[in-house]
């Protein structure tokens, strides 16, 4: 993915995928982040379950066979949405670009993406800061920003893009 994702940014700067810098560093630091978070996440809920159940073996039973089943499902279009576009923000800076854009993709984005659309930002610069509880015009309720959002995703169903502004 990532040598498609530096080709296609290429071609958008008018470029050769020869002239970015080496973007090694920052993928080993993303993946090394995903990684501790998404075990962080499992920890926890494991350990909730060893405090608080009266049948642990059961419980954790039951959550292993759901993290089986639905997880993949549930994190796949989250997952592949936040890896390209944390590929794409590295291979930005690696070419020297230093603002991006938010933008909302397909033609029935939700409130969330479209009040991001056109949004730009320094690119190291965050588009919703951790924190953020995020209600723009037309969201029936406010998306709670749980890590500070440098690239789409907003949340799990969010298919947006960042691109060199």
């Amino acid at each position: 993915m990532r040598e498609l994702v530096k080709t296609e940014i290429a071609d958008e700067l008018d470029k050769s995928a020869d002239d970015a810098a080496d973007d090694n560093e920052f993928l080993s630091a993303y993946l090394k982040s995903h990684a501790d978070k998404q075990t962080a996440s499992r920890a926890g809920k494991i350990k909730e379950i060893l405090n608080n159940s009266d049948t642990p073996l059961d419980d954790l039973t039951k959550n292993m066979d759901i993290w089986g089943e639905k997880i993949p499902d549930k994190t796949s279009l989250r997952e592949t949405v936040q890896f390209s576009n944390a590929i794409a923000r590295g291979i930005y800076a690696a070419y020297g670009i230093q603002r991006l854009k938010w933008v909302a993709a397909g033609s029935k984005s939700c409130p969330y993406c479209q009040s991001l659309d056109g949004r730009t930002v320094g690119i190291e610069e965050v588009f919703l800061g951790k924190g953020v509880d995020y209600q723009p015009d037309g969201a029936d309720e406010p998306l709670p920003i749980t890590s500070n959002l440098y690239h789409p995703p907003a949340h799990d169903t969010c298919t947006c893009q960042i691109m060199a502004e």
